[in-house]
């Protein structure tokens, strides 16, 4: 019986030391926050390019420098010349770029 009433009060005692009554606190608590980028990002600067290489050079630089958004503009050509350089310098920053390979999942 005398073992009984032992395991009793030690079962009770795990209990409201696992349960975090603040009987056995100090009254100290731990608050859990959302991760936020230590870089935020700055104002996106237009970068102007001229060509197919500079712009797949200038999204290269994007993706080395950690940025995860940028502006770039480029004049010239019709809409359908510029989505297919687009897509092209895209498709090998995330292919061939040695950062991009590994960093970039994917680019819109």
């Amino acid at each position: 019986m005398k073992k009984k009433r032992v395991l009793v009060t030690l079962t009770v005692c795990l209990c409201l030391l696992l349960s975090g009554c603040d009987l056995w606190m100090d009254g100290s608590y731990h608050s859990v926050k959302p991760h936020a980028e230590e870089n935020a990002p700055e104002d996106d600067k237009v970068v102007e390019v001229k060509s197919y290489i500079a712009l797949r050079n200038h999204i290269e630089e994007l993706v080395e420098n950690g940025q995860q958004s940028g502006m770039i503009y480029m004049s010239g050509g019709t809409q359908q010349q510029l989505s297919s350089y687009m897509e092209q310098a895209c498709t090998y920053v995330k292919e061939f770029s040695p950062i991009g390979a590994y960093a970039v999942d994917e680019i819109v």
